[in-house]
């Protein structure tokens, strides 16, 4: 709604939901409850290896709080911001050629919804806006305005910013099925046994990553190995990797050309 002059805002609420999304797996998989060392001969078409195909019956659903604020340029100054409040769930997603939104991990191609988590593009909170500020100095502003010859120097400036503080989006962790010795033509979920936030937070590492296995020891791990032929109880993009916090900045300056007809 418009807030006095040469302001406004608004308040809204979006939200969708999808189904029959693409569910990219391999359907010659070894049924759940006949994986082992091996088990080739469980596969539906055992006299082939992995057949990657889709049934299309994943969903999707995405819900969110979204806040506009708009001053128009008034004396000088203006100022655009919006904040929005989300939470994007689905089954399976990813975008452009490579997987290059985020990977397209699965476990059990049998069961989607074992896959049900934050989506790749999950981002709770983004605050977004840009401000332009003209300076106050030279002709037909509020100081140094008499002055043809000093306004070439100071005048027509203005100052502009844009900027983004978001959330970070959520990470995958899986695990090598060399480790659990485990066959499974999907990815392999660990089992979580801790808090994987439980670490430093630094560049080199931003949660706790250390798995037990026979020749590493952890004091304080968040995940371990599945059992021999079983899957693991850790869900798919459980982990939320570092934020953003971006400002840019940028000067320019207004000429007026030819009787101040026209400007550069």
């Amino acid at each position: 709604r418009q807030i006095g002059k040469n302001m406004a805002a608004s308040i809204a609420y979006v939200g969708s939901k999808t189904t029959g999304l693409n569910f990219n797996v391999d359907i010659n998989q070894v049924p759940v409850s006949k994986l082992a060392l091996v088990d080739q001969q469980f596969r539906p078409y055992p006299q082939f290896n992995n057949v990657t195909g889709s049934p299309n019956n994943a969903i999707a659903n995405y819900n969110s709080l979204q806040l506009t604020f708009q001053r128009r340029l008034t004396n000088n100054f203006s100022i655009a911001s919006s904040y929005v409040c989300s939470k994007f769930l689905d089954e399976y997603d990813s975008s452009a050629w490579g997987s290059r939104g985020g990977t397209q991990t699965y476990e059990n191609a049998y069961d989607p919804h074992a896959n049900y988590g934050p989506s790749n593009f999950d981002a709770r909170h983004a605050f977004k806006g840009d401000a332009i500020v003209l300076l106050p100095f030279g002709l037909g502003r509020q100081f140094l305005n008499k002055n043809k010859l000093v306004d070439e120097a100071v005048g027509g400036w203005q100052v502009a910013t844009d900027y983004v503080l978001q959330t970070g989006n959520p990470i995958t962790v899986t695990i090598p099925s060399t480790i659990a010795q485990s066959y499974t033509s999907g990815n392999l979920y660990p089992n979580l046994v801790g808090d994987p936030r439980n670490a430093p937070r630094t560049i080199a590492q931003w949660f706790n990553a250390c798995l037990p296995t026979s020749t590493v020891t952890c004091t304080n791990p968040a995940f371990a190995s599945p059992g021999n032929g079983t899957f693991g109880n850790n869900h798919r993009n459980n982990v939320f990797g570092p934020g953003q916090i971006i400002f840019d900045l940028s000067a320019g300056k207004t000429f007026n050309l030819w009787a101040e007809r026209y400007t550069f």
